[in-house]
């Protein structure tokens, strides 16, 4: 199963509460994919993990890079411009930045996982209704 994962969701899974999403990210019965930038809003929210973790830096680091190697990185100019037009009609009036997340789902034809609910109802709202749920 093909399934593109949004920044939230790795930052979720680096987090002990999140066990089950950690979990899940790191099966190997599952394609994962996102948007080579993820790993910059991964770094721009370092800290923040760091902090809410409770994981040693090393810890930390070593669940970050088990993470990433699962990834199938995409650099988003890849994406046909239709689909990224499609996404983005179906994201702007909600939360524009979920376009590029959405474009790669129809590029791939993958599920999203996304753990905010607001764009996850304005999409199924507008007909797009690939989801995954861990």
């Amino acid at each position: 199963m093909k399934i593109v994962v949004d920044a939230n969701v790795l930052f979720s899974g680096s987090l002990p509460v999140s066990s089950k999403i950690r979990e899940t990210l790191l099966q190997r019965n599952h394609d994962f994919y996102a948007p080579s930038f993820v790993i910059v809003e991964l770094f721009r929210h370092k800290d923040k993990i760091f902090k809410h973790s409770k994981l040693t830096e090393e810890e930390v680091y070593e669940f970050l890079n088990k993470m990433i190697e699962r990834l199938h990185l995409t650099q988003t100019e890849f994406i046909s411009s239709e689909n990224r037009v499609k996404a983005y009609e179906l994201c702007r009036d909600v939360d524009p930045k979920d376009a590029v997340y959405v474009a790669l789902c129809l590029e791939i034809e993958a599920d999203l996982w996304t753990g905010d609910k607001k764009p996850t109802r304005h999409l199924s709202e507008q007909g797009f209704v690939h989801f995954f749920s861990h």
